[in-house]
């Protein structure tokens, strides 16, 4: 998902730019190198955090709080995540009107 957003993000740097558009797509470029192991490495966390209890359905109640907790952990850095590119990559996509859909 992030190499997709990047090339998104690097097809509109060919199409003229108006002032202070270039810096938020710096922005979004520095936001999606920073993040994308760390978001990785999260996602892998949650994995594990959510299949534990079921693969080990005899999991001590005080494991099974540790998992939950992770798993809302995750949740929360993913919307983080999401409201950041949100907020660094306004003006940064073309508006449907002027960009071509396949």
């Amino acid at each position: 998902m992030g190499s997709a957003l990047r090339a998104a993000v690097n097809a509109t740097s060919a199409t003229p730019s108006k002032p202070g558009r270039t810096a938020r797509r710096r922005r979004l470029r520095g936001w999606l190198n920073s993040t994308e192991w760390v978001l990785a490495g999260v996602a892998i966390l949650f994995l594990l955090a959510y299949a534990w209890p079921i693969l080990q359905p005899d999991l001590g109640p005080s494991w099974k709080r540790i998992c939950s907790t992770v798993e809302c952990a995750a949740w929360l850095v993913f919307l983080l995540d999401y409201g950041l590119r949100l907020w660094v990559g306004t003006g940064a996509r073309t508006s449907p009107s002027t960009s071509s859909i396949c």
